[in-house]
């Protein structure tokens, strides 16, 4: 099951990347308003 671990991790980094430019666009919308 856990034959490639290194693929986890990067869909983890590539989950928490999405998530910190989520939280980015988040903060440039507040900004704006």
């Amino acid at each position: 099951m856990y034959s490639q671990p290194s693929s986890l991790l990067n869909s983890v980094y590539k989950s928490r990347s999405i998530f910190l430019q989520l939280s980015k666009s988040h903060n440039l919308l507040f900004e704006t308003r």
